[in-house]
């Protein structure tokens, strides 16, 4: 048994005492089976490094941090696996996970880190950049820094209008998180535009316009829908009703009552 772990066999045995010192690894057991079923990505990976370690939070996030880091040296090797878009990811969900723990401070070391690479590796305009900004920007704000989180955020915004234009749901998406950061600060003046922007594209995207040419093309659709379901099952079933309703929807659309 090596010293760290005598050392924690000893703290167990002092707190709780011996026999339920014994239960505790696998209390720590059930948890990691836990968030490993329930988890996505790399969290079951590092809660399982985390156990392996033996460390508190701090300790875990800076060895798994240089860990990370040291890979990079192999990029290339062991027939191409280690990639530094692979490493990237590592970063990325060390950063998710010690978000989730509040521990920020050693979470923007790690989205940093993921930043830097994937500017390098993609290209500065890519949309896993934007969304990398996009985490950032969110850590930021819940750490009070608005400024910064400002910044993030039209980095994305401006990133996601590149890529897709000026009507995506992920630009929606940014304009409602800059809106909301400039809520927090009570300067509503600005937060009101980008409100009722991202509501039209909202609206945009629930309403998407239909062209004549697609009303005939479904028509066509339906009426040898139609045929199929009067040889199937004879022309007073229940389906040929509903086809028959649908048609007639069709051709009023097309203002053809005849």
């Amino acid at each position: 048994m090596f010293a760290h772990q005598q050392m924690e066999k000893a703290a167990l045995e002092y707190c709780f005492g011996k026999e339920e010192a014994k239960l505790i690894p696998q209390y720590r057991q059930n948890l990691i089976q836990y968030f490993s079923n329930s988890l996505r990505g790399r969290c079951p990976e590092i809660l399982s490094y985390w156990q392996f370690v033996a460390a508190d939070k701090n300790t875990m996030a800076q060895l798994y941090f240089n860990a990370t880091r040291k890979m990079e040296e192999l990029v290339g090797q062991y027939g191409g696996l280690i990639t530094l878009e692979r490493i990237a990811d590592l970063y990325d969900s060390l950063g998710h996970f010690l978000k989730d723990l509040g521990q920020l401070n050693q979470a923007v070391s790690a989205l940093q880190k993921a930043l830097e690479i994937r500017e390098t590796t993609l290209h500065p305009d890519h949309p896993i950049v934007a969304r990398t900004h996009h985490i950032l920007a969110g850590l930021y704000a819940q750490w009070g820094k608005f400024s910064t989180a400002e910044d993030f955020y039209k980095q994305a915004l401006a990133l996601y209008e590149n890529e897709y234009g000026m009507d995506h749901p992920l630009v929606a998406t940014e304009l409602e998180a800059l809106a909301q950061l400039y809520q927090r600060q009570d300067r509503h003046d600005q937060a009101d535009p980008l409100k009722k922007r991202s509501v039209n594209i909202r609206k945009k995207q629930k309403s998407p316009k239909v062209t004549p040419m697609q009303t005939q093309a479904k028509t066509v659709v339906q009426r040898r829908a139609l045929q199929l379901e009067e040889l199937a099952l004879g022309p007073d079933s229940p389906d040929n009703a509903r086809i028959l309703n649908e048609l007639g929807v069709l051709y009023y659309l097309q203002n053809d009552f005849e």
